[in-house]
């Protein structure tokens, strides 16, 4: 069975024994708190991280360079794992305060950014 899991919350100490269970996919909408550098370093290539840019800090405080700045990361950091990344975006943006044009740009950088471990849109 494929196994989907969402937390926003802080679970590094306890991802690896979801990992060990046989969770397939981990979703978040926050990395920031744990950093996405490791959990690629811990957890790469062991999970699929299904992810919007961070939805509390980058998409509300960044500008939209560092949106699609991070979209890359989370593709460098996730998808060079075969099967370690789905792009996702938030399904309510406007009450999380993200604007349209950083919302733009998420999504853009993972369709042109991330075509370019496959060749195509979906990876």
């Amino acid at each position: 069975m494929l196994t989907f899991l969402h937390s926003c919350g802080y679970i590094i100490e306890i991802l690896g024994d979801f990992i060990d269970a046989n969770l397939n996919v981990i979703q978040m909408d926050q990395q920031e708190n744990m950093g996405v550098e490791r959990l690629s370093s811990l957890f790469g290539g062991k999970i699929c991280f299904w992810c919007p840019v961070d939805i509390q800090n980058t998409m509300i405080k960044g500008t939209v360079e560092d949106v699609k700045r991070y979209a890359r990361k989370l593709i460098d950091s996730f998808a060079c794992f075969n099967g370690g990344f789905i792009s996702k975006s938030y399904p309510q943006p406007e009450a999380a305060g993200h604007t349209e044009e950083k919302i733009q740009a998420m999504c853009e950088t993972f369709v042109e950014y991330g075509s370019r471990f496959y060749g195509k849109t979906a990876f």
